[in-house]
C-alpha cells in the first residue's frame, strides 16, 4: 500500500501516515467485529444452558442483536470513579490493556501479505505484547481503592504466568519445524493441502495446538477459566468499580485476545491463516 502511495504527488512521510491509518484502522475492525461475534457466542450458549431467553432472542432466533444492546446499555450507564481510588491510573488502566490486545494484530497474517507490519520475529512479539495485558487489569485494581479488585487483579497475573509458560512452549514447535520466527513464512511453508500443515505433521504437533488454544482461550479470563472476575464472591474481580465505557474497553481487550491468540495457533499450526502460495 505505501508503494501505491508513493506513486501520487504527496510527500513520503504522508505516504507512510496513510498507509498506517488504513492498517490501523482495518485491524481495529476485525478486533471490534472478533469481540462482537465472541460476545454473541458466550451470550448464547450461556442463555441456552441457563434457559435464559433474553440472548437467544434478541433479533430472532439467532440472537444477533445481543452484541449492539449490551453495547448500547453500557454505554448509556453512569461513569463512576470510587472517592477512593487513584483518578488518573484508573482511567489509563483499560486502554493500557486495550492497546496491548490491539498490537498482536499488527503482526498476525490474515493471508499471503496480508499483515500490517510484517516481522522476523512475529510469534515472538504476539506473545510477548500478549503479555503486556496485565498490567492494565492489574493498574486497575491497584487503581480501583478496592481489596475485592486487587485480589482479582493479583489473581488474573497469577493466571496469566502459569499459562504464559506452556504457552511459549507450545510455540517453540512450529518455530523449530519453520526455522523462523516470521509467521508469514511458517503459514507459507505449509501451503498446499491440509496433509502440509503442522497440526497434522505429527501427534505431538496434534496435541500442542490442542494445547496452545487451551492455553490462549485460558488467558481471556472466560468461562472456564473466569477465577480472576470471582464470580463466587459475587463481585467482578478487578472489574468491580468500573462501569459504563471504561467497562466495555476491558472486555473489548479481553474478546479480541482470544481471537489473536487462536488466530495465531492456527497461523502457526496449519495454512489457514495463509493463501498457498503458487
Amino acid at each position: 500500500m505505501t508503494e501505491l502511495l508513493t506513486y501520487l504527488p504527496i510527500p513520503i512521510w504522508l505516504a507512510y501516515t496513510l498507509a498506517g491509518v488504513v492498517q490501523c484502522v482495518l485491524c481495529l475492525i476485525v478486533a471490534l467485529c472478533s469481540a462482537a461475534v465472541f460476545i454473541w457466542l458466550e451470550r448464547k450458549v450461556s442463555a441456552r444452558i441457563q434457559d435464559r431467553l433474553g440472548p437467544t432472542r434478541v433479533g430472532g432466533r439467532f440472537g444477533w442483536l445481543q452484541p449492539p444492546a449490551d453495547g448500547i446499555k453500557l454505554l448509556c450507564k453512569e461513569d463512576i470513579i470510587p472517592a477512593t481510588a487513584d483518578g488518573p491510573l484508573f482511567r489509563i488502566a483499560p486502554y493500557v490493556s486495550f492497546c496491548a490486545m490491539f498490537c498482536t494484530f499488527l503482526a498476525l497474517p490474515f493471508a499471503n501479505g496480508w499483515v500490517a507490519l510484517e516481522l522476523n520475529a512475529g510469534a515472538f512479539f504476539v506473545l510477548a505484547v500478549a503479555g503486556l495485558e496485565v498490567f492494565g487489569v492489574i493498574l486497575g485494581g491497584y487503581a480501583s481503592g478496592s481489596k475485592w479488585s486487587l485480589y482479582g487483579a493479583m489473581r488474573e497475573a497469577a493466571q496469566v504466568v502459569s499459562y504464559e509458560i506452556p504457552l511459549g512452549l507450545c510455540v517453540v514447535v512450529p518455530v523449530l519445524l519453520a526455522g523462523t520466527m516470521d509467521l508469514v513464512a511458517i503459514g507459507n511453508a505449509q501451503a498446499g493441502w491440509f496433509t502440509n500443515w503442522y497440526v497434522f505433521h505429527d501427534p505431538f504437533t496434534f496435541v500442542t495446538f490442542w494445547v496452545y488454544a487451551t492455553c490462549a482461550i485460558a488467558s481471556t479470563n472466560r468461562a472456564p477459566f473466569d477465577l480472576p472476575e470471582a464470580e463466587s464472591e459475587l463481585v467482578a474481580g478487578f472489574l468491580t468499580e468500573y462501569s459504563g465505557f471504561r467497562w466495555v474497553i476491558f472486555f473489548m481487550a479481553e474478546y479480541p485476545r482470544c481471537s489473536s491468540s487462536v488466530g495465531s495457533a492456527r497461523c502457526s499450526s496449519s495454512a489457514d491463516g495463509t493463501v498457498p502460495s503458487q
